[in-house]
């Protein structure tokens, strides 16, 4: 690595910040350590061509890495030339100055919280019901499937598979003959003992050009009416 007798140093304008420069690092590092956020969208990759600075005029050859492939695609010649460069892919190796353009600087980003808001009746595929089936009888028995469907009385063609009509009658048998059931469409996919009709979720997200918003959502849902959501204080967002 390079050795330098005195600290390297690093004007920012329009600031007139002079900051000292500890190797390796990039033009895009030291202005966060500055307290400058660039617009990268990109994450610093050097794909989108947005944290666009500009070298003091004939310094850049001497005081930076020279033009990563990413930056002659981007950039043309004339800019370069003009000292042009992207700050996430230009290594300090000297003193410069650097001037930040207003359209690289980075916007405070927020995600709003609150808004407008109306009723919406939800129609969701996968639905959660309780039920209790009644005793089988002697006389007249079924199928504990067919009896479980008559109970939930959903649709004719509701079907589950093998697992589900393995794990039914245990289930029955723990709990008193009470139990949730999970369906999507014309199929019982769950069963779950007791009543647990109550434990649903759902993810709303929010895709932005930059940043994904995710709200966790508790459902509760009573016999015989749609679902009413209501946001749960879980909030999480992924730049």
């Amino acid at each position: 690595m390079e050795q330098h007798d005195s600290p390297i140093r690093l004007t920012i304008l329009p600031e007139n910040q002079v900051v000292e420069v500890v190797l390796p690092i990039t033009l895009m590092e030291v202005l966060a350590e500055a307290g400058i956020a660039l617009t990268a969208p990109c994450a610093a990759q050097g794909t989108c061509g947005k944290c666009l600075v500009q070298i003091e005029r004939g310094k850049s050859t001497e005081s930076l890495s020279p033009p990563t492939g990413l930056e002659l695609e981007l950039l043309t010649s004339r800019r370069l030339r003009d000292g042009f460069r992207l700050a996430c892919q230009s290594q300090v190796r000297a003193d410069t100055t650097v001037s930040i353009p207003p359209t690289s600087r980075a916007s405070e980003m927020r995600i709003l919280l609150g808004g407008a808001s109306r009723k919406v009746t939800l129609e969701p595929s996968i639905v959660k019901r309780f039920v209790r089936l009644p005793p089988q009888q002697l006389e007249g028995a079924f199928a504990e499937i067919n009896l479980l469907k008559d109970v939930l009385d959903l649709r004719a063609d509701l079907r589950a598979d093998y697992a589900i009509l393995r794990e039914l009658p245990i289930i029955l048998q723990q709990t008193n003959r009470q139990l949730t059931v999970s369906t999507c469409e014309d199929r019982i996919i769950a069963l779950e003992p007791g009543d647990t009709a109550d434990g649903v979720y759902g993810l709303a997200l929010d895709v932005g050009t930059t940043t994904v918003v995710g709200v966790l959502m508790g459902a509760c849902k009573t016999w015989g009416s749609p679902p009413s959501f209501t946001c749960a204080p879980r909030l999480s967002s992924f730049p």
